[in-house]
């Protein structure tokens, strides 16, 4: 798994000279970043299928989620939406644009907000909020404990699912968590196993982290916050 914030990896450019040869101010320069993708770029990449399948995600997640209340049935549709944008990009360029990651926790904090404001309640509201930084800051020293291992894409997207699963309960954002993790190495050994990857492979954790908080979205709105309770918390 490689960094997720940076568009492409730092290259030099310039022609090989004599050491001994005078040289011209600026003849031989070391060539700039390239900078981020566009958003016109980025949706490019994704493609219209997976507009098509957010939009269809979005749908199905806010018709399951609407028993607890339309506000939050919007803030799952949207985060539907925007993880199978997600999801593609990742997938395609190891990356986790920050527009992207940046539009789901400023949609989902919102609509939480409009929720806990319409008989929700401050106190899921604040959950979720901890429960966002809790799992942001603990990704974080898993990134810099491990260089090269997570990117700070996968960081900010953390923070954006622990919002989302925090607003259900503490047991629900450890659950998904804990879901990315092993759907991710469950992926991984498979792909070692066939000899289609090595130990040193890169390999997106975005989808994984996205496909874990899916289903324990999908859990929640089958059976309430219980059905995810790993540490004996229920609703």
């Amino acid at each position: 798994m490689t960094s997720r914030d940076r568009a492409v990896r730092d290259e030099t450019a310039g022609p090989q000279t004599d050491p001994g040869a005078p040289t011209r101010a600026g003849s031989a320069t070391e060539a700039s970043p390239a900078p981020s993708p566009s958003l016109r770029e980025d949706l490019a990449t994704a493609g219209y299928a997976a507009g098509v399948a957010g939009l269809v995600l979005a749908v199905a997640a806010c018709w399951a989620l609407m028993p607890h209340g339309a506000a939050v049935a919007a803030a799952g549709g949207w985060l539907a939406l925007v993880a199978a944008f997600l999801t593609v990009v990742d997938l395609r360029t190891h990356r986790l644009p920050n527009r992207f990651v940046g539009a789901g926790t400023l949609g989902a904090l919102l609509l939480l907000v409009l929720a806990a404001a319409t008989g929700g309640g401050w106190a899921p509201l604040g959950r979720a909020v901890a429960a966002g930084a809790v799992c942001l800051v603990g990704y974080l020293v898993l990134a810099l404990l491990r260089a090269g291992g997570l990117g700070l894409g996968d960081v900010k997207l953390a923070g954006l699912l622990g919002l989302w699963l925090g607003w259900f309960g503490w047991a629900a954002a450890l659950t998904g968590v804990l879901a990315g993790f092993v759907l991710g190495g469950v992926y991984a050994v498979g792909l070692l196993v066939t000899r289609r990857a090595t130990r040193t492979t890169a390999i997106a954790f975005g989808p994984w982290m996205l496909l874990g908080a899916a289903v324990v979205t999908a859990l929640i709105a089958g059976g309430g916050t219980g059905a995810v309770s790993l540490v004996g918390v229920s609703r």
